[in-house]
């Protein structure tokens, strides 16, 4: 395993602080598929607001039996898919300097 996710929090009060922050759902549900199209299992780095109290788990773990990419069929097509947003991205940095 490679890739870290990071999840941030703004604590409104001491107590919040001693609290470990885990990632909600929808940000589970991201990294999962950022990690299926990776083929990776993605680490993430748990902690409170003081930092006194770190928990250190994988994306499966988090969210056990996702559907993402792989139930799609989408992690063979990535590859060309990340080459066409990037010809898109280039398109859009052009047309933009035209402005």
């Amino acid at each position: 395993m490679e890739a870290i996710a990071v999840v941030g929090l703004a604590f409104k009060d001491p107590i919040g602080a001693s609290r470990v922050v885990m990632p909600c759902g929808s940000c589970r549900q991201l990294i999962t598929e950022a990690a299926q199209l990776a083929k990776t299992d993605v680490r993430v780095l748990c902690c409170n607001g003081e930092l006194s109290s770190i928990t250190v788990s994988t994306i499966s773990a988090l969210l056990p039996d996702a559907f993402g990419p792989q139930n799609l069929g989408l992690t063979q097509e990535w590859p060309t898919l990340r080459e066409q947003m990037q010809t898109r991205i280039k398109q859009l940095i052009e047309l933009r300097q035209k402005r």
